[in-house]
């Protein structure tokens, strides 16, 4: 689905969790995606460009988590580190619900419903994913509803990865105090104060960290535009950041927990019979042209 005007182009993929593969405006890109193509759909499956994560984000190890004593397997997605990563509807075909354009804004409401016959989350649920698309910015609205009969556990997260032409140049800014440190299979094993942090030049460094957030506000800027992301939470949320080696982007990925939550506990959401849960993402932007 291709949706543009003058200023804005945008690529969303109802067969790949209705997840958004492109985003320019005047001319610049935002958002990395994949190609579309035979390449760029399997490079999807180890990237996850843009994926919405739901109903856990980042790893299990083992894909093996208990909820109210019931133990469940999830399908091992990260082979080599034997771990369940980023969910299960990152690779569902959604349904359009709704397309409306004017010459400038979208309206594009897609949605999946599961059976509650998912391998290891064998729950009914629904998934709504609303973008509403401006000149001013993005805005995406997540809502689960749950359709069975018993309570289940979940978090949710957007894998985003921006463009920079030069990264190394590129700032971050954040209000963090508190990071997750990991084992060998990136696991999160702890979590460790760090010095309160404002803002991060990226120079040379890789990054693949969780930091714990005081305010849900993540901003990015680089030498052809500056984004400000802000996302709700019901507990602390985190930004995941995320260095590719080709370095021509970078991810930063709000979450509503950190990873392995089903298991630790920590941050973990909880949605009963017939309740819903809505997460909204708003993201400004400004091009320096």
């Amino acid at each position: 689905m291709h949706i543009y005007n003058d200023n804005i182009s945008c690529k969303i993929c109802p067969n790949l969790g209705g997840s958004l593969q492109e985003f320019i405006v005047n001319n610049i890109e935002i958002i990395d995606g994949i190609i579309l193509s035979e390449d760029g759909l399997a490079s999807y499956i180890e990237t996850f460009n843009s994926a919405l994560m739901f109903p856990f984000v980042g790893r299990i190890p083992n894909g093996t988590y208990t909820y109210k004593d019931v133990l469940y397997s999830l399908e091992v997605n990260e082979v080599d580190r034997h771990n369940a990563i980023h969910g299960l509807i990152y690779n569902k075909t959604f349904k359009i619900d709704e397309f409306h354009t004017t010459r400038s804004s979208a309206k594009i409401q897609l949605s999946y419903i599961s059976d509650g016959l998912l391998a290891g989350f064998p729950f009914k649920f629904n998934c709504q994913i609303l973008y509403l698309i401006s000149n001013e910015g993005l805005r995406i609205e997540f809502k689960v509803m749950n359709t069975g009969e018993s309570s289940f556990p979940f978090g949710m997260g957007w894998h985003p990865y921006f463009k920079s032409d030069d990264l190394g140049s590129s700032l971050i800014y954040f209000s963090s105090n508190e990071k997750l440190k990991y084992d060998e299979n990136l696991i999160p094993i702890a979590s460790i104060k760090t010095a309160d942090t404002t803002t991060f030049e990226i120079n040379n460094q890789r990054f693949d960290d969780t930091f714990i957030l005081l305010k849900n506000e993540v901003k990015f800027k680089t030498k052809n535009y500056q984004i400000e992301m802000n996302f709700n939470s019901i507990n602390k949320g985190c930004v995941q950041i995320y260095t590719p080696k080709h370095r021509e982007s970078i991810a930063l990925e709000p979450l509503t927990f950190g990873p392995n939550a089903f298991n630790t506990n920590n941050g973990l959401l909880e949605l009963k019979p017939n309740e819903s849960y809505n997460w909204i993402i708003d993201l400004k932007m400004k091009t320096n042209v």
